[in-house]
């Protein structure tokens, strides 16, 4: 089920259904999303970008929608690129190619993460085209754009190690080769000590892969939009 109310914008998409939840509605519907728990007050300072939030809208061969969304994990919001998994199906459950979750420091707006979503590659790369440019760039330029119009001075993104997934990644569905082999074994029965030695060296080593590919996407992100490294975050001044 899509978080937002359904509204068709037909200059731009005719007939096909994309979710966007007008302004006038969009802080009271993350408040009452959210709730007043910590985890609104772990919004304190973003409710002037909820607020005013303005969706973008890309046509490829599919039509893209970046706009604001309930997330998880590191941060109950994000700003989400999202699309409908089949536009000859009315209402059919909308898909996220990526998503930047953020937070609110006063005039701080943080990404607390960002990423891609597995099994997306064809409609990332279709999004990629339109808009000329990595979608993590993308998605983060027009964070900056909108924050800077809003009055908000900096934004963050916290580093690799400050990650969750870079300490304990959950890549157990993404291994391959004999480490797949052997942590499907492991399943049906218990394995030799042997097995067990190996089969833990070859966590090792997809464990760093791992942090490697993080390390490579948040350093090349954040390098390429010209941020700084400040302590756990890299910065940028608006």
């Amino acid at each position: 089920m899509n978080d937002l109310p359904q509204k068709r914008n037909p200059k731009i998409l005719g007939q096909k259904r994309v979710p966007i939840l007008p302004a006038t509605e969009r802080l009271a519907h993350f408040q009452r999303m959210l709730g007043t728990s910590k985890k609104f007050n772990y919004m304190t300072g973003g409710a002037r970008f909820i607020e005013n939030w303005r969706h973008s809208l890309y046509k490829g061969r599919k039509n893209f929608l970046i706009d604001l969304r309930k997330s998880y994990y590191e941060s109950p919001l994000s700003v989400a690129v999202i699309y409908n998994k089949s536009e000859r199906k009315r209402g059919d459950k909308e898909e996220r190619l990526f998503e930047a979750r953020l937070a609110f420091s006063g005039k701080t707006v943080i990404i607390k993460a960002f990423q891609g979503f597995r099994g997306q590659t064809e409609q990332i790369k279709d999004f990629e085209n339109t808009v000329k440019e990595p979608i993590a760039n993308h998605v983060i330029r027009e964070i900056e754009a909108q924050a800077k119009e809003l009055g908000y001075k900096q934004v963050k993104i916290i580093m690799p190690r400050g990650l969750e997934a870079y300490h304990d990644p959950n890549f157990y569905t993404s291994l391959r080769y004999r480490a797949k082999t052997l942590y499907n074994e492991r399943l049906l029965r218990d394995l030799s000590p042997a097995e067990e030695k190996e089969f833990r060296g070859l966590l090792e080593v997809e464990r760093e892969r791992v942090k490697q590919r993080i390390e490579k996407l948040y350093y090349g992100v954040a390098m390429g939009l010209q941020y700084k490294a400040e302590g756990n975050y890299f910065v940028k001044k608006l």
